[in-house]
């Protein structure tokens, strides 16, 4: 399951839902730059206090990834950032990295759902 998640959505209800239905093996949370969405991230951390267990990492594209000066102190790059690109939309590299991954097995079925507000992303990926 791809997921976008409204700030309005009860995060308990939804980990419950999940959590006991078989048919979600894995959740990949995603986002997009919108003032009623929870960033990526933001919702990553609170579906993991709600107990979801079904949780991947996130995915980042390597293009959106801050770039860390060579000077820098700093040796790697860090996805926990407030200002992280993760947090305006990581649909695109979501979506390429899952379908990468279970490549054309037939019994694999993707469900993109959550919030209105991630649709047209996900349907201009896919054409």
């Amino acid at each position: 399951m791809v997921i976008g998640i409204s700030k309005s959505k009860s995060l308990g209800e939804i980990v419950n839902f999940i959590e006991v239905n078989d048919k979600f093996r894995d959740i990949s949370i995603v986002s997009r730059q919108h003032m009623r969405l929870y960033k990526a991230e933001e919702a990553y951390k609170a579906l993991s206090v709600h107990g979801c267990t079904k949780l991947r990492d996130l995915v980042i594209a390597d293009e959106q990834l801050p770039t860390t000066e060579p000077d820098s102190d700093t040796s790697s790059r860090s996805a926990s950032t407030s200002t992280d690109p993760v947090n305006l939309s990581n649909i695109n590299a979501t979506l390429d990295h899952i379908l990468k991954e279970v490549g054309n097995d037939p019994k694999t079925l993707i469900l993109v759902c959550g919030s209105f507000f991630i649709m047209s992303d996900v349907k201009q990926y896919f054409g």
